[in-house]
């Protein structure tokens, strides 16, 4: 093994060890690029799968089309992207989002605040969460808090739909 793959083997043994947690949900290949899907790193990571320590291998992405193709290509192993979506994502991006939930890939938003609403003021995130809570084409919403009352806001926030009313104030460029 390389010690790209020693690294990526220690790094999950450690984070297993250190947390307790008996496994890792999903463990995710920074913005890797096409040679890191076949390289030593994603070897380490299906091993550590196999072995029961990891349960599903991810990528982020910033260049969803590279990135979509690469991932659905045969034998690719990753089985979630978490990609860059919010109201400024172009076309195309929504399209490989289609390509990847075909073949079954996990599709986590990040950055969803980009592009933002005309809102404005504190309704503008709340909206947000609506936003990509009513999105089927996502499998889960990641939101970051810092307090007890930024997590009331957003499970207040989505105690309610998103409606035609913020549908239509959405900025797209």
């Amino acid at each position: 093994m390389t010690r790209v793959a020693n690294t990526t083997g220690a790094a999950i043994d450690s984070l297993l060890r250190d947390t307790r947690i008996g496994v890792i949900d999903i463990w995710y290949m920074i913005s890797p690029r096409a040679e890191d899907l076949t390289g030593a790193a994603m070897e380490a990571s299906i091993a550590a799968r196999q072995a029961g320590k990891v349960r599903h291998i991810g990528i982020t992405s910033h260049n969803l089309t590279d990135d979509a193709r690469r991932v659905t290509a045969s034998g690719s192993p990753v089985e979630v992207v978490m990609m860059t979506y919010n109201f400024l994502s172009p076309p195309q991006d929504l399209e490989s989002i289609e390509r990847l939930r075909a073949r079954g890939v996990g599709i986590v938003p990040m950055k969803t605040m980009g592009g933002g609403f005309q809102l404005g003021g504190t309704e503008t995130p709340a909206a947000i969460a609506r936003w990509i809570a009513a999105d089927s084409r996502l499998h889960c919403a990641p939101i970051a808090v810092d307090t007890i009352a930024q997590l009331e806001q957003n499970v207040s926030a989505l105690n309610r739909k998103f409606d035609d009313s913020e549908r239509r104030r959405k900025c797209r460029v």
